[in-house]
C-alpha cells in the first residue's frame, strides 16, 4: 500500500512538472507566433509597396 501512495506521487509530481513544460512551451510556442505573424504583416505590406513602385 505504501509503495502504491509513492507510485502515485510520484506519477502526480511528474504530470505536475509536465503540465508546467507545456505551459511554458505554450507561452514561447505564442510569441514566436507572434513574431510570425508581424513578420508576415511586414513582407505583405512590402510586397505591395514593391508592387505599387514596379507597376506604377
Amino acid at each position: 500500500m505504501k509503495e502504491l501512495l509513492q507510485k502515485i506521487i510520484q506519477v502526480l509530481a511528474q504530470a505536475r512538472q509536465n503540465r508546467q513544460t507545456v505551459t511554458a512551451q505554450s507561452a514561447e510556442l505564442s510569441k514566436q507566433n507572434n513574431e510570425l505573424a508581424e513578420a508576415h504583416r511586414l513582407l505583405d505590406e512590402f510586397l505591395a509597396e514593391n508592387d505599387a513602385n514596379t507597376y506604377h
